[in-house]
């Protein structure tokens, strides 16, 4: 009888064992399930991946064509030729001729860059920068050069390349734009 008793003692210890990993089986089965539903997939990731490239949050390299622009004669503390108007204006003509990415001495360009003029001094992104700027464009070369050579945007620099004394210069080479270091905050902008 004693021996009958151990049995069934044990046989309902290894039950209640059986039953307990039977439990936490099913608990390891529901917080991987939770687990993996909380991890992004890969897809998500890569997507992700490619919004920060797009606003120019990671540094991009590429074929492309880098300019050199300043003016032939300028005086220190005098205003130049070459205005912030004129950046602005070369960035809005290249933009609209698909390029896909510029800085100007290694000042990141997105799409919220203010390019200003304070004084003497030309601001981009809230940094100072003085001439010669150095104007790294990522695309195919011959949209660059009919950008800087048709756009009728772009006429005013034209006559100032040719009859100011402004040197302007460009070769074709492999780039690589920095990641865009300012902020994306906005705040004066209101939704319609």
């Amino acid at each position: 009888l004693a021996l009958t008793q151990a049995a069934d003692l044990l046989s309902a210890t290894v039950a209640a064992e059986r039953a307990s990993i039977n439990d936490l089986q099913h608990q390891l089965t529901a917080a991987q399930a939770a687990a993996t539903k909380s991890q992004p997939d890969k897809s998500f990731l890569a997507e992700v991946a490619a919004e920060r490239d797009q606003l120019g949050l990671t540094a991009r390299s590429g074929r492309g064509v880098t300019m050199t622009l300043a003016d032939a004669n300028l005086a220190v503390g005098t205003f130049g030729v070459v205005a912030a108007s004129d950046l602005r204006d070369l960035v809005n003509v290249l933009w609209r001729y698909q390029v896909s990415g510029i800085s100007i001495n290694g000042e990141r360009i997105v799409s919220t860059t203010a390019i200003v003029a304070v004084a003497d001094l030309t601001l981009i992104n809230g940094t100072k920068t003085t001439q010669p700027y150095t104007i790294d464009v990522l695309g195919a070369s011959e949209s660059i050069n009919q950008a800087l050579t048709v756009d009728p945007l772009l006429r005013s620099f034209r006559t100032k390349v040719a009859l100011e004394n402004v040197r302007f210069g460009s070769r074709m080479a492999e780039l690589t734009l920095p990641a865009y270091r300012g902020s994306f905050l906005v705040e004066q902008a209101r939704p319609e």
